[in-house]
């Protein structure tokens, strides 16, 4: 079905689905994750191209193409942020994301595909084990690339401060705390760990004069981790807050404007587990 005929049933959809198929330039800008993007896209393509059977009555009475709609365009946004991050250390760090969030647009395409019935929907839904060895692959990628120290210490070194080297070390032994549980005796470290416990070394020794950062709490978040809305919903001097939202829990953001050092204000931050941006 042409995209100008989809978009009379689900304004939008057309343009959504030429969006997946720009997708292919992003795809290829990735280092590692190229194939946990091709199957999913693939998916998706092979589900629209489904549609062309169902009628425009049938596509609006069910209001699955919202739906399907807004799964393409958070996929692109998900696929450009990662490809955008040039910096090694902080793709490591936003690897499991990433792998997840894909796994959750491809259980979101499941939920769309389960409510309307396609020739081809037990071939559509058999797709965990294909995103497993590429999720596999990814993790493969990120562990045994070249010089994996040096790239280590020249995606710190474009960190612009020593502040953002321990804030970065922090978020590190945040995600290393989580997968530490030694009252499990079949505790699997996970494959990233080496190379995120290569990252505190490195951080450590080479950029903070052989200072460890203390580890933080468990509920320590990171102000990447956040998403705000543009304007304060309220704000008093240096003090705004905003409507926010952490792993898809609404939240309100208290953002503090800090003029210099202010030793008091960052012990404020520690202790609430927050890193000021």
């Amino acid at each position: 079905m042409a995209a100008n005929l989809l978009d009379l049933a689900a304004p939008g959809l057309g343009s959504a689905l030429t969006l997946l198929g720009q997708l292919y330039t992003k795809f290829s800008q990735l280092k590692e994750g190229r194939e946990l993007c091709i199957s999913l896209h693939d998916r998706l393509k092979a589900f629209a191209d489904e549609l062309e059977d169902v009628t425009p009555e049938t596509l609006q009475s069910e209001n699955l193409l919202p739906q399907l709609q807004n799964l393409i365009h958070e996929f692109a946004d998900t696929v450009t942020r990662y490809a955008d991050q040039s910096n090694f250390v902080k793709r490591v760090m936003k690897a499991n994301k990433f792998a997840e969030e894909v796994k959750v647009y491809n259980e979101q395409l499941d939920s769309i595909i389960a409510l309307m019935s396609v020739k081809r929907t037990v071939v559509l839904v058999e797709w965990r084990t294909q995103f497993q060895r590429d999720a596999d692959k990814m993790t493969d990628q990120l562990t045994t690339i070249n010089g994996l120290q040096r790239e280590i210490w020249k995606a710190i070194k474009q960190l612009p401060t020593k502040k953002d080297v321990e804030d970065m070390v922090l978020v590190t032994k945040r995600e290393l705390l989580d997968h530490d549980d030694s009252s499990d005796p079949v505790n699997t470290q996970p494959p990233l760990d080496p190379v995120m416990r290569s990252i505190v070394n490195i951080a450590e020794g080479k950029f903070l004069d052989g200072k460890a950062v203390q580890s933080p709490p468990p509920w320590l978040i990171a102000e990447d981790e956040v998403t705000t809305t543009n304007d304060p919903i309220d704000s008093e001097g240096l003090t705004q807050i905003f409507v926010g939202e952490w792993q898809g829990v609404p939240v309100a953001v208290k953002r503090f404007d800090v003029v210099g050092d202010n030793p008091v204000f960052d012990k404020h931050c520690k202790e609430l587990g927050l890193l000021s941006g």
